[in-house]
């Protein structure tokens, strides 16, 4: 089964559980990638240029300022810009915090993914263990607004 958010963020469920697969515009030369909940593991499909890279995630981070470098444990990838939704977004995940970190976004310049998909998960307690109700949370209204994107 599979649920679209937004036609970039694509929620599916497999018998591992369920994971996310992150698109990114079609506009742009980049990598699109499959992030498992609860697995540091990084998978890249359909990108025939894309190197295979062994070992598990220590740290991923997706610079939204240039992002033209994914941190790994064990070297780097180069890609083009990725977008999240209409804007950039910054990714640091360890066993995938990645939404955690989502909330530290500056929202003049960047736009969340879509929260549906992340209220659905951490109803279904896919996200155990991640801090998602500090204070730098956004308002009701900003992530209102940013589902308009």
């Amino acid at each position: 089964m599979k649920r679209k958010y937004q036609n970039k963020i694509n929620l599916y469920y497999s018998r591992f559980g369920p994971f996310l697969e992150i698109n990114n515009d079609p506009q742009v030369r980049a990598l699109s990638f499959v992030v498992e909940l609860g697995v540091t593991d990084l998978r890249f499909e359909n990108c025939p240029n894309a190197r295979k890279i062994p070992g598990t995630i220590k740290q991923l981070i997706l610079y939204f300022s240039n992002l033209k470098t994914v941190k790994l444990a064990e070297g780097a990838v180069n890609l083009e810009r990725l977008y999240m939704c209409s804007g950039n977004a910054i990714v640091n995940a360890n066993g995938l915090r990645a939404l955690q970190k989502l909330n530290h976004l500056d929202l003049e310049k960047n736009k969340l993914i879509d929260l549906s998909a992340i209220e659905y998960l951490k109803a279904k307690g896919c996200l155990k263990g991640l801090d998602t109700n500090n204070q730098s949370q956004p308002s009701q209204q900003e992530i209102d607004e940013s589902r308009l994107w």
